[in-house]
């Protein structure tokens, strides 16, 4: 599994995470600074990565339009760099299991 992390979310995750999710993305790195939810997943579909995002519209998108979509909807407050990384390193076995599953929505709350 690779993330496209939205840009909600820092990018520095990339390289904290490379070990668990090697080949993920930031939506910056790729070109999608100030891109659209719409934009954001197609390109995630095209190029097979999960979205990462604090924005429940990715949650609808991939609900309602986005046939192949995944997101992983964290729904954590205010948090540090820190707290995302060990949330999402600590929830492995439930990203995998969205993976592998035809669920489309993971949120870890």
């Amino acid at each position: 599994m690779t993330f496209l992390f939205d840009e909600n979310l820092p990018a520095s995750l990339c390289r904290l995470l490379e070990d668990l999710y090697p080949g993920s993305v930031h939506a910056a790195q790729v070109g999608l600074g100030g891109a659209t939810d719409r934009d954001v997943q197609q390109y995630a579909i095209d190029n097979g990565h999960v979205v990462a995002t604090k924005d429940s519209d990715h949650a609808e998108l991939a609900l309602t339009l986005f046939q192949g979509a995944k997101v992983v909807w964290i729904r954590l407050g205010n948090c540090n760099v820190s707290g995302l990384h060990l949330l999402l390193r600590n929830s492995l076995a439930s990203l995998e299991a969205l993976s592998e599953s035809d669920e489309v929505v993971l949120v870890i709350p």
